[in-house]
């Protein structure tokens, strides 16, 4: 769950991210606020559904 729009989040909408992991959703934010990974932990990729940019 995100709120805010932050570095481009996009709230208020309802995201399927078949087969990520929740982990997928900090990676997500983590590059919204500027943090230059891909990557927390094991899992890697974000969800480009949740930016608007």
């Amino acid at each position: 769950m995100l709120a805010g729009r932050a570095g481009g989040l996009s709230p208020g909408q309802h995201v399927v991210a078949a087969g990520k992991h929740p982990a997928n959703v900090i990676v997500t934010a983590m590059k919204a606020v500027g943090l230059n990974t891909d990557q927390l932990g094991e899992v890697t990729g974000d969800i480009p559904e949740l930016r608007t940019s």
